[in-house]
């Protein structure tokens, strides 16, 4: 499948390239590259110790209160399908009849996909 460029140079691995012209400008690049690296992995690692501590920050009692709303609807949920199940296992199993489908009840029409018996001697 081919895949066009678009109105800016798109397509696969079409990112901006650095194009250096003295040993100054990519020096410039790498300390900006490293900056940007170094910030990269201090959110990382913020992100990793909010997962593993919690904390108690008012962001973060929030997001817990929102949890532990979450957390309740989901056991109301499964106390509701609890009861409906215990319900049902009394015997009064009722088979669903067949509906037909579109006008599959109003025009009756053979398969035309249907093989028809071939009769093979054995």
């Amino acid at each position: 499948m081919a895949r066009g460029k678009g109105k800016r140079g798109g397509g696969r691995g079409s990112g901006k390239r650095f194009a250096a012209q003295s040993a100054e400008e990519i020096e410039q690049r790498n300390e900006r590259l490293a900056t940007f690296d170094a910030a990269r992995a201090k959110r990382r690692a913020d992100a990793d110790a909010e997962k593993e501590g919690g904390g108690d920050d008012d962001d973060e009692s929030v997001d817990s209160a929102q949890r532990d709303a979450e957390r309740e609807a989901m056991m109301v949920g499964r106390r509701v399908a609890d009861m409906s199940v215990e319900d049902d296992e009394d015997g009064d199993w009722v088979e669903k009849e067949y509906k037909p489908k579109g006008t599959e009840g109003i025009i009756e029409v053979d398969n035309p996909n249907k093989q028809k018996v071939k009769m093979t001697k054995l």
